[in-house]
């Protein structure tokens, strides 16, 4: 992998499409599902559902929880803060995550579900008023989906880099809310309108309005479209349960560390 996505904030482009990820192997058989397949074959491959989608975690990198059950080990969806800046420990990893064949080409075709829930701009597509949008056919197409991860020795390297602040705080988190990214799911989507042609006319501008809005490219009033860029919708987590020891320090029977 020569580089990360950039930053977008385009929610609801991601975040479904990082759905295709996990559909890798032809989802069901089919290359049309519901969210609710999508997100049943997502759960079943072990990833949560990362709320908002976004680019910032990397595997390797040192996360905790927000929000969370302490009681609930294996979430549907999460939401994750830093523990550790990554300018202070995965960029001092000189390997890179390995990168899985793209995974099949899948189009999302019934919208409202609990994953429309979790991406803002879809949501907002989801919501939208009027007899128009009823009448019209939405669908999303997700594509470029990819697995990133690093195997387990590579996150125990990566641990061995931190800093005594960066290990610090992180064993302040031990044994509850400390975690490494294991593997990310990566995908693209593009959310494509056709607008009901035989609709009011009223009505069908102010639909074309709210879509426009929302970011969407209106051609010639019947059809409209938003193309997202690569975001992690997905991530594996690894448990950090023990305190971190630095690599040239010794454990002695009290549990202190002594350089």
């Amino acid at each position: 992998m020569s580089s990360w996505p950039s930053g977008a904030t385009m929610n609801a482009s991601l975040f479904i499409r990082g759905l295709v990820l996990v559909s890798a192997s032809v989802l069901l058989s089919a290359c049309q599902v519901t969210e609710d397949q999508l997100e049943t074959y997502i759960r079943g491959k072990g990833f949560s559902i990362l709320v908002p989608p976004s680019t910032l975690y990397r595997p390797g990198t040192l996360v905790y929880r927000e929000n969370y059950d302490p009681k609930d080990m294996k979430p549907t969806r999460l939401s994750l803060g830093y523990l550790c800046n990554p300018e202070h420990s995965i960029d001092l990893y000189k390997s890179k995550a390995r990168e899985s064949e793209t995974l099949a080409q899948v189009t999302v075709t019934k919208f409202g579900g609990s994953i429309s829930a979790s991406v803002p701009a879809l949501q907002k597509v989801v919501d939208l008023d009027g007899k128009v949008k009823a009448a019209s056919s939405i669908s999303a197409n997700i594509y470029d989906a990819k697995i990133y991860a690093f195997a387990k020795d590579d996150l125990d390297s990566i641990r061995d880099l931190l800093g005594p602040r960066c290990r610090k705080i992180v064993n302040g988190n031990v044994p509850k809310n400390a975690y490494q990214v294991l593997q990310v799911l990566q995908a693209s989507i593009d959310i494509n309108v056709v607008i009901d042609g035989g609709a009011d006319a009223k009505a069908k501008a102010q639909f074309v309005g709210q879509l426009a809005s929302l970011g969407f490219d209106v051609s010639a009033g019947q059809t409209a479209s938003l193309k997202g860029k690569a975001l992690f919708f997905g991530v594996q987590l690894e448990p950090i349960t023990t305190p971190l020891v630095a690599p040239d320090s010794q454990l002695v029977a009290g549990g202190r560390a002594l350089r």
